[in-house]
């Protein structure tokens, strides 16, 4: 088929392919080399964003242990002078400690021995057991006051730990686990910190505490302001891959191997459960957009608790500049393609098959005369001086 096609058309033919080649390869290598820039750009900012998100996180989930060590020792220093505290002090010294705390929202008193505090006050928190229980809830966070007192009962059902018995020997904070607390004011999610507190004897009598209320933090993390692009995900999780802070309600307090089925997620997991940093670009979330991943890992003071932060984002969010530039080229090489093969065709057209055609045609008559096929005979009019108006 191309053999029978004119000269003329074949080169056109041939300049196109050329051409077509060309372009191809130029913007198979441009797309290549951005694509290839902008996923190691996007890899590196989504590693310095989970770090800078870890620096919050690591403050506020320090805050209430510092509150509670504090806190406590104060008390406890009293009671090992006195061998026993005013109600009023107590009071003042956790309203004080509370109100001044960023992110946490509530703080809790439990007195299995109550007879360390003194103040005609304290009957209103005591217990059908004896046991005296109060919790402090700050209904202003960041804005002085606004701290209320209230008796709960049911103390054991918001704070598991307070029914071990602690030694004074091995003194430290002690930890609750993730879930959905209620001292009265309202269902959340929230953490719970706490130190023991001993009588001057060095029994054990109760604990102080402070609550983290998780959905403070999330306000921050969750903030729309903070994605580099559409679809991004940041999420806090426990050591054993349960979700604290989700943009998805349904997912918390779910572990991530539930809540999201893809094979994926083995490798987050793993780095999650054995305190390590991941970073990937084939994981695939649970709404199913391809994206890529980074895990940090980090724990509390004196390595008390362990944590991480994924922070996840698409790569079609990602390589968006790249597809647009792609069909900026290929807009633009149509373009060119056009223009330059019709400057081409015409060039081709008016040099070379036109007179081509004419000299066929005065050869042909010329072989007629020869062959006495016709009488009459032309000479060849090319005004030209290339090899056409030699010939």
């Amino acid at each position: 088929m191309f053999k029978s096609l004119n000269i003329g058309t074949k080169l056109v033919l041939c300049t196109a392919i050329s051409i077509i080649i060309g372009l191809a390869v130029m913007i198979f290598f441009i797309s290549f080399q951005v694509s290839s820039n902008m996923e190691n750009q996007a890899e590196e900012a989504l590693k310095i964003a989970s770090k800078r998100y870890v620096n919050y996180m690591e403050a506020a989930l320090n805050e209430p242990i510092m509150l509670s060590s504090t806190t406590d020792s104060a008390i406890q220093d009293v009671i090992n002078d006195d061998g026993q505290i005013n109600l009023n002090i107590v009071e003042n010294l956790i309203k004080d400690t509370l109100d001044g705390s960023i992110h946490t929202t509530y703080a809790f008193l439990y007195l299995k021995d109550p007879l360390v505090i003194i103040g005609n006050d304290k009957e209103k928190y005591i217990n059908e057991d004896g046991s005296l229980s109060m919790v402090f809830h700050d209904t202003t966070p960041g804005i002085s006051g606004g701290i209320k007192i209230t008796h709960l009962k049911n103390i054991f059902n918001q704070v598991s730990f307070l029914s071990k018995e602690m030694n004074l020997d091995n003194r430290k904070v002690e930890f609750g686990i993730p879930k959905r607390l209620n001292y009265g004011n309202g269902e959340f999610i929230g953490i719970n910190f706490g130190m023991p507190l001993f009588n001057k004897n060095g029994k054990y009598i109760g604990a102080l505490g402070f609550t983290l209320e998780f959905s403070e933090m999330s306000k921050t993390l969750l903030d729309p302001s903070l994605n580099f692009h559409d679809g991004d995900q940041r999420l806090l999780l426990t050591d054993n891959g349960e979700f604290v802070i989700h943009d998805h309600p349904q997912a918390l307090l779910q572990k991530i191997n539930d809540y999201n089925h893809s094979p994926s997620v083995g490798p987050i997991l793993e780095a999650i459960k054995n305190h390590k940093d991941l970073l990937m670009d084939d994981f695939l979330t649970s709404t199913g957009l391809m994206s890529y991943a980074s895990v940090v890992s980090f724990s509390t003071l004196n390595n008390s608790s362990h944590w991480s932060i994924l922070v996840t984002t698409p790569r079609s969010s990602v390589l968006a500049p790249v597809y647009k530039l792609q069909f900026s080229i290929i807009i633009i090489a149509i373009i060119f393609l056009v223009v330059v093969l019709g400057v081409i065709y015409i060039c081709v057209r008016k040099l070379v098959s036109n007179r081509i055609s004419s000299t066929l045609h005065y050869l042909q008559n010329f072989f007629h005369f020869l062959n006495h096929e016709t009488k009459d005979i032309e000479t060849i009019k090319i005004d030209s001086y290339d090899e056409f108006g030699q010939m």
